[in-house]
């Protein structure tokens, strides 16, 4: 056994404290798709297929625009892109499917009385509220009883089932049309926008009105939005995230043992070390000992409060004198 041991920690955001939950809070909006129409022409319906909607345009095909990226809408009061929602629902982030409602009664009986104001629904995170993003299954997932409902309920007990005529996220990542995807990706970056034809006979009957999406069973959380966690810091889900390029790097921390047992550096080709990215932390643990570094993050003094939980993440690279 080496007369020591050595630890390499990632470099970077290497160590990332998040928030309790990764909890989305989505709200819908009233999809106006009606500006793509001009006077004299019927108005175009959203679409899901090649040439439909993406970020930038409602329709790509016919180079009809959005008026703001990632879709339009009105909110309950009628305010454009208004913050006040038809309805919202609090979804935590596990890796579990579930079915997640939304009471859309209102906004129903809005479009059955006038069915041309029918351009769909809005899903987005609420403004000004920490969000995430929630992947659902869409109207092309393979099982169908995964697939979005709304479900109407009449005053004689019937009840219908009404299938989306499209369903797309709209995601600015990319300039392709998204509506086959198989998934649905909506929160505080990405915008899902769908569409149902009602019967406008039935308006006056009309009980209930209850949107109806699955999420997926493997929720992939904020980290995927930061390849090598670059940029990480500035989600606002990110309590903490520091790494070792500053000398004063230790700043970031409550307090650091006053020991000679670390350092930072970029490169050791002796013991294997090739950095991922910039300079990480070397930790030795003295041969016959158990402790390298002692280091803690004051929540209360650094945040001015105590979170009931907390993630932490980090990553552990070992020298090839390890054993």
């Amino acid at each position: 056994m080496p007369a020591c041991s050595t630890r390499f920690a990632r470099p970077g955001a290497a160590e990332v404290l998040f928030r309790k939950t990764f909890a989305a809070l989505l709200v819908i909006g009233a999809l106006t798709g009606a500006h793509a129409a001009t006077p004299g022409h019927e108005v175009i319906p959203l679409y899901d297929g090649p040439g439909g909607a993406t970020c930038d345009y409602f329709n790509v095909g016919g180079r009809v625009k959005w008026h703001h990226k990632r879709g339009d809408w009105r909110d309950i009061n009628g305010v454009v892109q208004g913050p006040a929602p038809f309805a919202s629902a609090i979804i935590e982030s596990i890796d579990k499917s579930r079915v997640i409602e939304w009471d859309l009664t209102a906004l129903a009986r809005r479009w059955l009385k006038t069915p041309e104001a029918n351009q769909g629904v809005a899903l987005t995170a609420v403004p000004g509220r920490a969000g995430g993003s929630v992947y659902f299954h869409s109207r092309e997932a393979d099982d169908p009883q995964l697939r979005p409902r709304l479900v109407l309920e009449y005053g004689d007990n019937s009840r219908q089932t009404v299938a989306p005529e499209a369903d797309v996220h709209l995601d600015c990542s990319t300039v392709q049309p998204l509506g086959k995807d198989k998934l649905l990706l909506a929160g505080r970056d990405t915008i899902t926008a769908m569409r149902f034809v009602l019967n406008a006979s039935a308006g006056d009957d009309l009980r209930r009105a209850t949107l109806q999406l699955t999420t997926n069973a493997k929720q992939y959380g904020n980290v995927k939005d930061y390849p090598l966690d670059r940029g990480i810091t500035k989600d606002p889900d990110v309590l903490m995230g520091t790494g070792f390029e500053s000398a004063l790097w230790f700043s970031d921390w409550s307090y650091v043992s006053p020991t000679l047992t670390f350092g930072t550096l970029a490169s050791d080709d002796a013991l294997g070390f090739k950095p991922l990215d910039g300079k990480a932390l070397r930790v030795k643990i003295p041969h016959g000992g158990n402790v390298g570094l002692d280091l803690g993050y004051d929540f209360k003094g650094k945040t001015g409060s105590e979170p009931e939980e907390i993630y932490f993440r980090y990553y552990l690279r070992f020298a090839d004198d390890f054993v």
